[in-house]
């Protein structure tokens, strides 16, 4: 979504003047119970804005999604489950970017 704008870098190298972010996964899992699949996912992102000499703004926020289905013998039930629990937890977090950077 954002292109060549964001470029990789180790927070500890960075730079002032510019908007980081570190991103965690900190789960991405799923179990299985009765005929439900059930898919958790979780992220942690702390922003670092360093647009102001000598001010830096610090935010941390998680996000959390889950999403559930019944297990069905012909389709990759499991993984279908996983898939709808990252877009959800993901676009939150490309909002709180674009919240963030504004």
């Amino acid at each position: 979504i954002y292109g060549k704008k964001i470029e990789w870098v180790e927070l500890d190298n960075a730079v002032p003047l510019r908007v980081y972010a570190d991103v965690f996964i900190t789960s991405l899992d799923s179990s299985f119970k009765s005929p439900y699949w059930k898919a958790k996912s979780s992220v942690y992102i702390r922003f670092v804005d360093r647009r102001e000499a000598l001010k830096e703004v610090v935010k941390e926020s998680t996000f959390e999604a889950a999403h559930q289905k019944i297990s069905v013998p012909w389709e990759n039930t499991k993984g279908i489950v996983l898939k709808k629990a990252w877009e959800k937890v993901s676009f939150d977090v490309l909002k709180s970017l674009n919240t963030f950077v504004q």
